[in-house]
């Protein structure tokens, strides 16, 4: 039989070598003992909102002495990555641990080296962001209200001049109508300001759609046929927003008519003035910009601005002959172009083998201000030409001294011969 005082001192001694073995054990798991070491994720990028645009692929090691020879089945990595086969990138001592992430998240990191402390450390790593949209985000205006309907090849067609199977290609990415990734949108969807796309890359966007701002305004001296109609706000030089005026129920030449601005919350500034622009579009191709007198305080997306009051999109037309010929010949293809100097080019016409006086007629804005005119004549051997191989001749017609203001200019004579060539 042991007595009392041998086992007392038999356990004594157990409990201590049972606390050195454990000590052992926890020391296997905590030891800082060898060079100290940080963690940082490499390859991941994140937006101005902090989603990541692409995967962490590696995890960085930096160690406060030099190591050598760190091998992949000295790390253990656990969490929301795991390591990929291969060998470890050093550079300059720092060692790259090639990682695959299944989500953004921590992962834990330890180092089983004598020469190095254990660790466990963590690190955070990224999985790329499903972003989705509203397609009312990134439209400017295009739908004319929440109700407002087309086709995703016609939203392309008004966004990117391209139809989406022809964007998609150029741009090798897929939209998606589900946040899954699994149901691929076509170009003959409907899709409405308030339609989901989804996709894995960033797209720059305003932010949320807020509302409507709302109001009227008055046309005069209208066109015939009425041209299309946008108007553009800012605060001071700060744009904020675009929407397409109705035009389509205009007959006369004065009109009052209803407008909408979507409202984004990156962009958005309630109780702050603006200031608004008009953009006038012929089917042409030719068009102008005109500024509203009135400026504007708005309260908030979904805000009654009232009347901007009345606005004149009136047109002047600028009209003559033509005179030229190429060796005696008819010229293929002429453009005229009436340059106002201080501005540039206001508008231009074509004209296919112009025969002797030939008429040619140019609209540009009005203007409350005397603009003095130059017209240049560029003269090709087709109509898609593309460079000097093309170009026949490029000359300013002498005209004399030409002013435009609020009035039709008629009369005007190009006169330039026979030109060499």
């Amino acid at each position: 039989m042991i007595k009392p005082e041998k086992a007392a001192a038999v356990l004594a001694v157990l409990l201590a070598f049972g606390l050195a073995l454990a000590g052992c054990e926890l020391g296997a798991a905590g030891d800082e003992k060898g060079a100290s070491w940080t963690l940082e994720q490499a390859g991941a990028e994140l937006n101005s909102d902090g989603l990541p645009v692409s995967d962490t692929t590696g995890i960085k090691i930096r160690f406060s002495a030099e190591i050598n020879d760190l091998k992949a089945a000295e790390i253990v990595i656990s969490g929301a990555a795991s390591k990929k086969s291969g060998a470890l990138e050093n550079s300059g001592g720092e060692w790259t641990v090639p990682i695959a992430v299944s989500g953004t998240g921590e992962v834990s990191v330890t180092i089983y080296r004598e020469d190095a402390a254990r660790g466990p450390k963590n690190v955070k790593v990224y999985k790329q962001a499903v972003f989705s949209y509203e397609l009312g985000e990134i439209s400017f205006g295009i739908f004319k209200d929440l109700s407002h309907t087309m086709t995703l090849d016609e939203w392309f067609l008004k966004v990117t001049g391209n139809v989406y199977s022809v964007w998609s290609q150029n741009e090798g990415v897929v939209l998606y109508r589900d946040l899954d990734m699994k149901i691929p949108a076509t170009g003959t969807d409907t899709v409405s300001a308030e339609t989901v796309i989804c996709c894995e890359f960033f797209m720059n966007t305003p932010g949320k759609m807020l509302g409507y701002v709302t109001g009227t305004i008055t046309l005069t001296d209208i066109p015939s046929p009425a041209p299309e109609l946008y108007m553009d706000a800012f605060y001071g030089d700060d744009w904020w927003s675009r929407g397409q005026v109705d035009m389509s129920g205009v007959s006369g030449t004065t009109a009052t008519l209803e407008w909408s601005l979507p409202a984004y919350e990156k962009l958005f500034k309630p109780n702050t003035q603006s200031r608004f622009t008009l953009y006038v579009e012929f089917n042409s191709g030719y068009h102008f910009e005109t500024q509203v007198p009135a400026r504007k305080v708005i309260g908030g997306g979904g805000s009654d601005a009232g009347s901007l009051g009345t606005v004149s999109i009136k047109t002047v037309t600028l009209s003559g002959t033509v005179n030229v010929t190429v060796n005696g010949e008819p010229v293929p293809y002429i453009e005229i172009y009436a340059d106002y100097p201080v501005a540039g080019t206001l508008n231009t016409a074509s004209l296919f083998s112009p025969g002797p006086d030939a008429p040619w007629s140019i609209m540009v804005a009005s203007s409350n201000v005397s603009r003095d005119l130059q017209f240049r004549v560029i003269g090709t051997k087709k109509e898609d030409w593309s460079g000097i191989d093309d170009l026949l001749f490029d000359i300013y017609a002498e005209t004399g001294a030409l002013y435009v203001r609020d009035s039709d200019l008629e009369g005007i004579t190009l006169d330039l011969g026979d030109i060499e060539y």
